[in-house]
Parts: structure tokens; C-alpha cells; sequence
């Protein structure tokens, strides 16, 4: 693209499914570095090794739509996104699972996340890394938890509170909402914090009233999430610093909720298995858009 406003898009042929499997070889499969007016829209990434599915180096009105990165292997899978100093980037009914973070942002004004579904990411969710000015939109997306082992940390991480704009999603958890450390941030106004909050505190500390709620939003891919009986940050942990029920839960989801099979495979998800048959989220438009696919692939 180029700063005369007209858009080049890479997509799928509708209706059908475009691969770009890395094959744990390539660090990173589509690299953009101070383009402008780009649209990827269609395809699924998987088996990266290395750094990230997509990076995007400056640039502006960006969109990445309909994109499925599926971090599901036997090795070490990066994020999603990592993309830095980039005007007005999109995020849009893509599904994120088992990156080693879901995706990374720096310094990334007006950056907005939309009916998107983040799903056993392993370290964290996402990260932005915005100055207050620098606004981040997020909403209506499905945010499921992160691996059961990482039970203590945040689904989403802040640099500063202030550029956050959040409303309408739901929150698929394995814990309590009262329970579950929901969001972290580093800078709060002109002062320096490190703090981890769940959702009912980071409204407080927004002085927001909130419109997003806590669901199971009745996704094909997994009737319900393997949950902890008890808070893990209160109860005993083994040697190994995890508690037990943690160990158990991690050991189990691979199988339960990865679709891991006896043979080190795993078998394949769609689009169609993230696409939410819960009436409230239907209702309020959050998650992926049932319009724009059909048998499992972008129209």
C-alpha cells in the first residue's frame, strides 16, 4: 500500500481455507514494514518458530480480518502479532490459541481488537504497550483463559492504564471472576505501579461501569473449560511452586481442550468451532461474526 489510500489485500479465495504453515522452520510468515492501507484477511498460520506469525514494523491503517493462528505444536509457538509504531491497526474476527503470548503491541495509537476469540494463549493474552494518549479499543471479543499453569497471570497486560477503552466482551474462565487476575498495568497517571486486578477492581480503577460479563459462551470447541475447584493463588502448591490442581488441569487440556491426539498430532480446528451459539453473545455481537464464514472459512 502506499500513502495514496489505496488498499492491497492478501485473502483467501472465498470459501476456502489458505494455509501458511511454517513447518517450525521460519521465524515469521508475513513481514510488513512501513506500509500503509494493507489488509490480510483469510488466512491460517501455524507451526511458527521463532519470533511471530505476522510482524509489522510502522506504518499505517493496518487490518488484519478473519485470521486464525493456530499455535498448537509439540514445541515452542510465539505470538500471534508483534507490531510496533503502527497508526490505526486492526484486529478483527481473527482467533488466537497457544501462542506463547497471543500477540504483542508497542507503541500502536488507536489500535483496536474487535470480535476477536483469544483461547489458551500460554503465557498471557496480550500486551500493549501503549503511552496514555495512544488509545486501545477492545471490544467485543470472547477472551478465554490462558493455560491452566499459568493461573497468576493477567489475561491482558497494560503499560499504561489510561489508553485502555474497553467494553462488551465476555470472559470464558477457569476461575471466579472474583478470583481471576483479569488485568495488569505498569503506569497509572504520572506514577509508576505494577498491578494485577481482577475485572470488578479495573473498573474502580477506570471509574467505568463496565458492560462486559462473565459466560460460557458455548463454542463447539470445548464444552467448558477444565476449572479450579478452589483459588490456586491461596492454596498449597507442590515443590514445583504450582498447585496440584494445576498440574492435573495442564496435564488433561492438551486432550480436553486442545484436541491433541494419541499419536503427538492434533486434529483440526475451524472457525466454526469458535463461532459462539450462546444467544447473549449473538445478541450483543461479540466473538467472531457468523456472516462472515461459512462451513468454517471466511466467506
Amino acid at each position: 500500500g502506499g500513502d495514496s489510500g489505496r488498499t492491497v489485500t492478501l485473502r483467501n479465495r472465498p470459501g476456502e481455507q489458505v494455509v501458511l504453515d511454517a513447518r517450525r522452520v521460519f521465524s515469521t510468515l508475513i513481514h510488513l514494514k512501513n506500509k500503509t492501507h494493507v489488509v490480510i484477511d483469510g488466512l491460517t498460520l501455524r507451526e511458527v518458530n521463532g519470533d511471530c506469525g505476522v510482524k509489522i514494523d510502522g506504518g499505517h491503517d493496518i487490518t488484519l480480518r478473519r485470521c486464525f493462528y493456530d499455535g498448537r505444536s509439540f514445541g515452542y509457538t510465539p505470538r500471534f502479532v508483534y507490531a510496533n509504531s503502527v497508526r490505526r491497526l486492526l484486529l478483527d474476527n481473527c482467533v488466537i490459541m497457544r501462542g506463547f503470548s497471543g500477540a504483542t503491541f508497542m507503541r500502536c495509537p488507536d489500535l483496536e481488537i474487535r470480535n476477536c476469540v483469544w483461547y489458551n494463549n500460554q503465557c498471557t493474552h496480550l500486551h500493549v504497550h501503549n503511552l496514555p494518549e495512544e488509545l486501545f479499543y477492545f471490544h467485543n471479543n470472547l477472551v478465554a483463559d490462558v493455560i491452566p499453569m499459568k493461573y497468576g497471570n493477567a489475561l491482558i497486560e497494560l503499560w499504561h492504564l489510561e489508553a485502555l477503552r474497553e467494553k462488551d466482551n465476555c470472559f470464558f474462565l477457569r476461575q471466579t471472576p472474583e478470583n481471576r487476575l483479569a488485568f495488569s498495568y505498569y503506569r497509572l497517571g504520572d506514577k509508576p505501579v505494577s498491578r494485577k486486578v481482577v475485572y470488578a477492581q479495573l473498573l474502580k480503577d477506570t471509574n467505568h461501569a463496565g458492560s462486559s460479563f462473565f459466560a460460557n459462551p458455548a463454542i463447539p470447541a470445548v464444552g467448558q473449560l477444565l476449572s479450579f475447584t478452589e483459588n490456586p493463588l491461596t492454596t498449597k502448591r507442590r515443590r514445583t511452586g504450582y498447585s496440584a490442581e494445576a498440574l492435573d488441569l495442564q496435564n488433561r487440556m492438551d486432550r480436553e481442550e486442545m484436541r491433541m491426539r494419541g499419536n503427538r498430532t492434533y486434529a483440526p480446528f475451524s472457525f466454526a468451532d469458535f463461532i459462539s451459539e450462546n444467544p447473549e453473545l449473538l445478541k450483543r455481537d461479540i466473538g467472531l461474526n457468523p456472516q462472515l464464514f461459512k462451513n468454517g472459512a471466511p466467506k
